[in-house]
């Protein structure tokens, strides 16, 4: 699929998203006036937003819900690149 990017231009790509989705987490949680320590990694900062929008999988009986458990941020972390 990407056979012409080299590993680092991937892993440029990759932190890249990260630091969106960080960025939009921390806006949503500022927006809603809910307090999150600054150095909190990105799983523990997706939940906190994730339950703030009513979105966690705890808060719902629906299997797609759990399904976003399973597939979410912490299965990335277990899939991390080095």
């Amino acid at each position: 699929m990407f056979e012409h990017e080299d590993e680092q231009t991937l892993l440029e790509k990759v932190e890249k998203l990260r630091m969106l989705l960080e960025s939009v987490c921390k806006h949503i949680l500022d927006e809603a006036g809910k307090p999150y320590a600054s150095d909190l990694d990105l799983p523990k900062l997706w939940a906190l937003t994730a339950e703030n929008l009513n979105l966690a999988p705890h808060q719902h009986q629906e299997e797609v819900f759990k399904a976003i458990q399973r597939f979410g941020p912490r299965a990335s972390r277990r899939r991390s690149m080095p």
